[in-house]
């Protein structure tokens, strides 16, 4: 009941359809704009007229280049939210994504002889995909780097434990505000690390104070670095902040972990692992 409370409280800045609809219309331009190239303007090669085609014939094999891109980046995890991750590795994903959609449908053209084919404009297609795919999540970034500046989808952060691991995190999250990230405070069993204050952020005591902090605080995100040596306490605080339905992320440790339950995500250069409590964190 309290996770769903909470994510009643704190809904995502974008909804989940908003990319994968805007992919649908910019790969469909990308047709449009490759034919234009290929039959209009006829650029790097002319069109003799028996050659030419409408655009309708190509409506099936737009749809199913849409449909295999959207696949592959929903298996990809393109759709997935992930802070801290760069321009470089979302690129990376839709241009794997557009090659390998268009070497298919190359396939098909092969396998299927239609009669109107082009596979110079396909390679039109494939360009301006990847073109207009990238540029939207780089206007994307801007647009959610200004709201988080404005406090619009902000997460607020916990960390426990304030060794030299929570250190570092802290001072990451404290030093890239456009992660979208606020630390609250910290905890920490240590009295001289979890009653003291490090600038803004508040030491507020011992692991044990999770439930009263998260409730007192409104936090979303607790972010755990206690040491591997740690491991009943970092399945405790899990546990429990999973009842209290707050994201739960682990700096990962040698502790035997189920990586087909985890989402990893990285925090300049610290790998942040989120994790499902009931599955991956059953034993050491």
């Amino acid at each position: 009941m309290a996770a769903t409370q909470r994510q009643d409280e704190h809904p995502p800045i974008e909804p989940r359809w908003l990319m994968p609809l805007l992919d649908v219309g910019l790969i469909f331009l990308a047709w449009v704009i490759g034919y234009i190239l290929r039959y209009d303007w006829q650029v790097f090669r002319p069109v003799f007229d028996p050659s030419r085609a409408g655009f309708a014939p190509y409506l099936p094999y737009a749809a199913l280049y849409t449909a295999m891109l959207l696949f592959i980046y929903h298996n990809s995890n393109l759709y997935r939210m992930r802070r801290g991750r760069s321009l470089f590795n979302e690129g990376t994903i839709i241009a794997n994504g557009v090659t390998n959609a268009t070497v298919i449908l190359l396939a098909f053209y092969f396998l299927l002889q239609p009669l109107v084919t082009s596979r110079l404009m396909l390679v039109y297609v494939a360009a301006f995909t990847f073109l207009l795919l990238t540029l939207s999540r780089f206007i994307r970034r801007i647009i959610l780097a200004y709201l988080r500046t404005k406090g619009i989808g902000v997460q607020r952060v916990l960390i426990a434990g304030m060794g030299e691991v929570g250190q570092a995190v802290l001072r990451t999250l404290v030093s890239r505000s456009e992660l979208g990230y606020k630390v609250v405070g910290y905890l920490d069993d240590d009295p001289q690390r979890g009653e003291i204050d490090l600038g803004r952020v508040s030491g507020l005591g011992k692991l044990g104070n999770l439930t009263r902090v998260v409730r007192a605080h409104g936090i979303d995100v607790l972010i755990i670095t206690l040491r591997w040596t740690q491991y009943d306490e970092i399945l405790a605080l899990a546990r429990t902040a999973k009842r209290l339905g707050v994201e739960i992320r682990v700096v990962p440790d040698i502790f035997q972990l189920n990586l087909r339950q985890v989402n990893v995500e990285n925090l300049d250069g610290i790998p942040l692992l989120g994790i499902n409590v009931d599955s991956s964190l059953t034993g050491a």
